[in-house]
């Protein structure tokens, strides 16, 4: 693909087509959801940066929803995963 699609372009289309769009902060509102009903939040990142990333996005939800959580990052079997709490 040698052409460049201008941001322009990209969002003519976009608004051609409705259902092309996507919410990108869907998935974190359903994630906040899920906290908010009580239920830890398990989180699998690759590696410890983007663990930190997950960690900070996650905070700044939390704090536009005016909820507490606490964060656990544990390594198991050199798998990485974040445990978010309501606090």
């Amino acid at each position: 693909m040698d052409e460049h699609i201008t941001r322009e372009e990209l969002d003519r289309v976009l608004a051609a087509h409705p259902g092309g769009q996507r919410d990108k902060n869907s998935n974190w509102r359903g994630r906040m959801e899920k906290i908010k009903a009580g239920e830890p939040l398990v989180l699998y990142p690759t590696d410890h940066k983007h663990a930190h990333s997950l960690d900070t996005t996650a905070r700044s939800y939390a704090r536009y929803n005016g909820i507490k959580i606490k964060i656990r990052k544990v390594e198991q079997d050199g798998q990485l995963k974040l445990f978010v709490f309501l606090a």
